[in-house]
Formats: C-alpha cells, sequence, structure tokens
C-alpha cells in the first residue's frame, strides 16, 4: 500500500509553519516532509515531531535563497563551497531530525554557464554530498523536475538522473521519481511505474520499451504506427501480472504467456482509444500484440524478430550464466527458429559476449 507524507511547504499554508506539525497528525499523517528545516532550530523540529507522532520523511540540502527564486545551488560552480558547507548543515540537522535521506535539489541553470560547466559541478558536489552522507548513515537522493512548471531547472529527466548518477559511481546516491513531473517530461506512467528496476535504475517495463523502439527503428525504418505502438507497448504494465502467480509447468507458462499478450493488447488499446484512435487502429496493434498470424503476418513477424533480437542484445547473456551449454544452445535454436531471415541476418551482426555468441553460432548451425 501507498504510503503518504504531508508536504509542510504545500500544505496546511493557512497556518505558520511550526504549527503544521500538528496539522499534519490531525488529518492523519505520520510522516512529513518539506522545503528545508534551516529556518528553526533542529531541536525545536524534532520536538514538534515527538509530540505529534510524526517520522520526519525527507527535507531539501540547503538550497539557496528559495524566496529570491532559487531551487539549488547544486549546478552551479561559482557556490561549491556553500555547498560543501551545506552539506554539514543538512547532516546536523539530519541527526537530529531522525530522517535517513536527503534530497539534493541541482537547481537552476545559472546564466552564462554551460549545460556540460553545469553537469560537471553536479557531478561533484553529488559524489561529494554522498561520500560525505555515507559516513554519516544518510542516503543521498535527487530529483528531475519538468521545466514546464519550473522553467530553467538543470535536472529535468530520469534518463538524465542516471546518466549522471553513473558519473558519479556512488551506490550511496539515488533517484527520486516523482510521478507527476516524470509525466509531465516523459508520459508512459503505465512503463515507468515499473516497480522493478534494472540495474541503472530504471524501470524495467520503461527500458525494455525504449530498447524496442531503439531496434525497430534500426530494423525496419520504415514501419507502420502500428507496429512502432505495438513494439513500444510490448511489455506494458506486465509485472502486473507476475509468473509466480501461475502454477509450474508448461502449460501453466503458455497461459501466463497468453494471458499477457490479452493483457498488453487491452492496456494498449485502451490508451489508444482514450487518445482518438479508431477501432481498426485498436485492433490492428492488438492482434499485434496477440502474434496472430505469426510467419503470415509481415508485421507480426517483424515485431517477432525485434523481440527476439532485444533479448540476445541486453537480456540473453545474464539469462545464459543460469544455464549449461545444452540448454542454452537448445533455446537459442527455438529462438532462431522464431525469426524471419532478416532477423537472423541483424542477428549475426550483433556485438554479443564470446559464450553467447559462440552457442548462438552453434545452435543455428544445428
Amino acid at each position: 500500500m501507498p504510503r503518504f507524507a504531508a508536504n509542510l511547504s504545500m500544505l496546511f499554508n493557512e497556518v505558520p509553519f511550526l504549527d503544521r506539525f500538528a496539522a499534519a497528525a490531525k488529518g492523519g499523517f505520520k510522516g512529513v516532509e518539506y522545503v528545508g528545516p534551516y529556518d528553526h532550530p533542529p531541536e525545536q523540529i524534532a520536538e514538534l515531531l515527538q509530540r505529534n507522532g510524526l517520522t520526519q520523511v525527507l527535507f531539501n540540502m540547503p538550497a539557496g535563497n528559495w524566496s529570491a527564486g532559487e531551487r539549488g545551488i547544486g549546478c552551479h560552480p561559482d557556490r561549491v563551497g556553500e555547498f560543501q558547507d551545506g552539506v554539514a548543515t543538512t547532516i546536523r540537522y539530519a541527526k537530529v531530525l531522525g530522517n535517513r535521506q536527503v534530497n539534493c535539489l541541482a537547481g537552476l541553470l545559472p546564466k552564462g554557464v554551460s549545460r556540460e560547466a553545469a553537469e560537471e559541478t553536479f557531478v561533484a558536489n553529488l559524489r561529494f554530498a554522498a561520500t560525505e552522507l555515507k559516513e554519516a548513515g544518510i542516503l543521498l537522493i535527487a530529483e528531475p523536475i519538468n521545466f514546464h512548471d519550473m522553467p530553467g531547472f538543470f535536472l529535468n529527466t530520469s534518463a538524465q538522473a542516471i546518466a549522471i548518477f553513473d558519473r558519479v559511481g556512488s551506490d550511496n546516491l539515488k533517484l527520486q521519481y516523482d510521478i507527476y513531473h516524470m509525466q509531465r517530461m516523459e508520459g508512459e506512467l503505465a512503463k515507468t511505474t515499473d516497480p522493478n528496476l534494472a540495474p541503472d535504475g530504471q524501470p524495467q517495463a520503461l527500458l525494455y520499451g525504449r530498447r524496442m523502439s531503439e531496434t525497430l527503428a534500426g530494423f525496419a525504418p520504415q514501419a507502420s504506427e502500428a507496429l512502432r505502438i505495438a513494439a513500444r507497448g510490448q511489455h506494458i504494465e506486465r509485472w502486473t501480472i507476475p509468473r509466480a502467480s501461475y502454477p509450474e509447468g508448461r502449460i501453466a507458462y503458455l497461459t501466463w504467456r497468453k494471458d499477457l499478450q490479452k493483457h498488453h493488447a487491452a492496456r494498449c488499446g485502451a490508451i489508444m482509444t482514450a487518445e482518438g484512435y479508431g477501432a481498426d487502429e485498436v485492433a490492428r496493434v492488438g492482434a499485434l500484440l496477440r502474434k496472430e498470424r505469426l510467419k503470415q503476418d509481415p508485421d507480426v513477424q517483424t515485431l517477432e524478430d525485434v523481440i527476439c533480437l532485444v533479448f540476445l542484445a541486453h537480456e540473453a547473456e545474464a539469462f545464459i550464466a543460469k544455464h549449461d551449454d545444452a540448454k542454452v544452445r537448445d533455446i537459442l535454436a527455438k529462438t532462431a527458429r522464431k525469426m524471419s531471415p532478416a532477423g537472423l541476418a541483424a542477428a549475426g551482426a550483433l556485438s554479443l559476449p564470446p559464450r553467447l555468441a559462440r552457442l548462438l553460432g552453434e545452435a543455428l548451425a544445428s
């Protein structure tokens, strides 16, 4: 079940800030967050938390002059010293208030500063903060914010954040994924709300959808709109029907796969209908996702080729690590039988890890 914390910077504004803790508790909240606690001694806020039975869930690191319109200083090259001082202040407050995570706001891109320079500063600042906070037992998070509501904010998308986090290279830095902001910037909440995350922190369904679209664009650049939609929707909300909800065995496995196809077709159809697509267009995408007339329908075959190519390029290496050579050859042979000659040619052009490349070659030759 979702757990909601009251944002005291946005809620209960009819009373002064220090009175909002009692208002939140009266409203049934168990946790609170807000922009920052720094206008008040930490001991005073800690007493309000204890008195009202509240947990301090989150607050931001010092974010500059908020009332003057600043929204963080993480990407400001001329304020690194101020940022580092703010890390120490953050730790002092967090230890008193008992919260285990704090948010670093990137800030607005400063005038006259290139995005490259801002990113270098942000990476260095995050690395410094993540290290210091880890020693204090506090998790650092950072939040992309949409540029429609906050024009000029530097960090806008989950992909941008993840790329920056990769450069930081800390296990004490995580993504704060705000559904509202990411719907404004990226859409596809049906994929981006997947609770199963890839190693880089992206929702697995979103990452899979992106790979399907990118692979289709390279393999069949003239693909129809219906095929492009089907490729993107191939795993839409797949996590809502887990394999574990079906019995063991091949019959149950095939039933699960068929149920997934029906689910993907229904969800894509509902979204398409809401967006104004006609019944024929919805039916066509549904037929593709249900794999109707595989080997006879060129678009269904192309979709199957793309699915296999994504598997080989991105998923097979981890999968085959769990199995011996004989089992892997059998699986790869079954994969190859699903593919067209063009798909097999594309598979042969992939740059694959040595064991996978060897076993794929042996499977194709058998």
